[in-house]
């Protein structure tokens, strides 16, 4: 399980809101909890700054530029399924999770992506997956709006078995 997320100050429900942990974050958690998996962060070098405002204008800049931010590497083993977690920015996912998987070999994994957004699902982050890892496959993905975090327990036990990571309770 690795994931991307950004604490701090960041727009729930059309409204800023200080966030300790990230929204996406907290599907990684529930969903490592649920499966009793680890998580992998992946991290920016250069993290981003608290405010929103700012944030949003290096986002966009990374994301006009497509350029490839530097990523720490820690050691991940990546087994047969990855699950990818991040938000979408500017309709797509963030420039530091297409440096990560640039870096990272997928070929023969399937990528069961998780996202949060304020709006626009996935936007065109499963295409941009499936350019950079031509080799591995996209799975079902699981968007999850912001503000919807703390309520989807379901959502995201149905998607961990529509994938075959969980069996069904029914």
């Amino acid at each position: 399980m690795t994931y991307f997320s950004r604490a701090g100050i960041n727009m729930v429900a059309g409204r800023q809101q200080q966030l300790v942990v990230g929204n996406t974050a907290r599907v990684a958690i529930a969903i490592a909890d649920k499966l009793s998996v680890a998580t992998n962060a992946i991290e920016a070098v250069e993290p981003y700054p608290d405010s929103y405002q700012l944030t949003l204008a290096r986002a966009r800049r990374e994301a006009d530029q497509q350029t490839w931010p530097p990523v720490e590497r820690t050691p991940m083993r990546v087994g047969k399924v990855l699950l990818l977690g991040f938000p979408i920015w500017w309709g797509d996912l963030p420039r530091p999770v297409a440096t990560w998987l640039r870096q990272t070999q997928l070929s023969g994994v399937t990528i069961c992506p998780f996202c949060t957004h304020e709006g626009s699902r996935f936007g065109t982050s499963l295409t941009t997956i499936a350019n950079l890892c031509p080799a591995a496959t996209v799975g079902l993905g699981l968007p999850v709006r912001g503000n919807r975090v703390q309520q989807a327990d379901a959502a995201v036990r149905h998607w961990l078995v529509d994938n075959g990571l969980l069996q069904s309770t029914n």
